[in-house]
């Protein structure tokens, strides 16, 4: 019966997320998020309207993209729709996508992951942030790499940086729990079983 109870336990804490976000908010818009965690990786984002190469690292010709493919930059911008880009206590930055730091449109919000660009172009990947749209999706596009986000209503860009603070692993914790729940089960069988015995 114990050993039921801990394993029932254990699977809630291997199935509820893990950690939250923690929102930066300033005067009720959404200006980026601490926390956010894209494959095992812990972030910082800051939404930010400007020039691509002014903002990301690797829109010039100092280094590579935080996240340098579309499968890498989707999973960073489904972080985002899952725990940054929601309706919650802190604000409805789901329902109402104007509330983000760089958009001002109450219709659209793309928050540009970039991942790629050329001599013309940047690749991005962003969540379409809309009330209009259910279920939530990701857009795959382009842009020019001169466009600055500022003119747009509906762009901004999401830079991620790492953060120095660690990753919990509840999910290791849980199995460990699990482990001692079942050494703990059995060793009590057997005095049991030799009480009985005896």
């Amino acid at each position: 019966m114990r050993f039921n109870l801990l394993a029932a336990a254990a699977a809630f804490f291997l199935s509820a997320p893990a950690f939250a976000a923690t929102l930066t908010i300033q005067d009720g818009r959404l200006m980026g998020a601490t926390g956010v965690v894209v494959d095992g990786v812990d972030f910082n984002v800051t939404f930010a309207d400007g020039v691509c190469s002014s903002l990301v690292v690797g829109c010039s010709s100092l280094g590579s993209f935080t996240f340098a493919t579309r499968a890498s930059a989707s999973l960073a911008a489904l972080a985002l729709m899952d725990g940054v880009l929601v309706d919650s206590a802190d604000g409805n930055f789901d329902s109402h996508p104007e509330l983000t730091a760089g958009c001002s449109s109450s219709l659209e919000c793309l928050t540009l992951i970039p991942y790629a660009s050329s001599a013309e172009l940047v690749w991005y990947v962003s969540p379409i942030n809309t009330p209009a749209l259910f279920p939530p999706q990701l857009r795959n596009s382009a842009i020019s790499r001169a466009m600055n986000t500022s003119a747009s209503p509906t762009m901004t860009f999401a830079i991620f940086s790492p953060s120095s603070s660690p990753v919990p692993e509840p999910a290791a914790w849980a199995m460990m729990l699990v482990g001692f729940g079942a050494v703990g089960y059995s060793m009590r069988r057997r005095n049991t079983a030799r009480a009985a015995v005896a």
